[in-house]
């Protein structure tokens, strides 16, 4: 049975006060660094996808929600369990779920509440992880070169998706909250460059709309996944995906722990 709706505050995007183009700089090994934009906290509705899940799919609402057994056995606690026994099992779901012929893990990220500045934390500002640019370049820059010149001479599909789910225990503070595609207009959207001591990517940062629809999936289990979609090659408008999840966690109204755990990993998918 579906929860009820709720009604939280989500960050988005303020830009720069001196008016200078956006970004990210990457000054730690965890992932954080400094920003010269700001964030504006604002009240939305969060619906639940609690029983009803089968109603959502990537390609219409750049998110689906899926339930994996397998996870519940999985070793996450270290980098060499996750590549030696997660990845294999996450290449096997898209796999299947998306009838893709080739999957390219690139990274994972480990997130939990904590006093501890050195462990990544949820990420309360409503974003995308990539943007088509950025998309591109992971595709250059994690998958082989005879793979890509396959995508370019047989107009391949190419997503880019995030697994994610909650690992040791259920979620019950700081869920992830995702928007539909379709609520999500381009003007919405910001890109803010991504700046790596030896690259500069690029992501999205999303501006309110009122119009904008978002989802929760209340008290995620650790055997249920979440695909959030951030690109996809063939379905653009003017270059850009139009099927593309903007997320962040919240604050779930009377929660009182501070226990979250989850675990995200970043793949290309290819084909299907």
């Amino acid at each position: 049975m579906s929860n009820a709706t709720v009604t939280a505050h989500l960050n988005f995007y303020s830009p720069p006060v001196d008016g200078s183009d956006p970004h990210f700089r990457v000054t730690a090994p965890n992932g954080t660094g400094t920003k010269n934009h700001g964030h504006q906290k604002c009240q939305v509705t969060i619906r639940d996808i609690r029983g009803r899940e089968d109603c959502f799919n990537v390609d219409d609402h750049s998110f689906a929600a899926l339930q994996v057994p397998d996870l519940k056995s999985m070793d996450v606690s270290n980098d060499e369990s996750i590549e030696a026994q997660y990845y294999p099992l996450i290449e096997r779901v898209l796999r299947q779920h998306f009838h893709a012929e080739g999957i390219f893990i690139f990274d994972h990220c480990i997130r939990r509440i904590s006093s501890d500045k050195s462990i990544q934390s949820p990420v309360r500002k409503v974003h995308i992880d990539q943007t088509p640019f950025s998309a591109e370049m992971r595709l250059k820059r994690h998958v082989p070169e005879s793979v890509q010149q396959s995508i370019a001479a047989n107009n391949k599909r190419v997503r880019l998706i995030n697994v994610w789910r909650p690992i040791r225990r259920q979620v019950t503070d700081h869920p992830l909250t995702f928007a539909e595609s379709a609520s999500v207009a381009d003007e919405d959207l910001v890109e803010v460059a991504h700046i790596f001591d030896d690259r500069v990517g690029e992501t999205f940062a999303v501006k309110y709309n009122e119009k904008q629809k978002f989802w929760y999936w209340s008290n995620m289990q650790v055997d249920e996944i979440l695909l959030l979609q951030c690109s996809d090659n063939a379905k653009s408008v003017d270059g850009r995906s139009a099927s593309r999840c903007a997320h962040a966690s919240f604050e779930l109204p009377g929660s009182v722990t501070n226990e979250r755990e989850s675990i995200e990993v970043r793949c290309l998918v290819v084909g299907g």
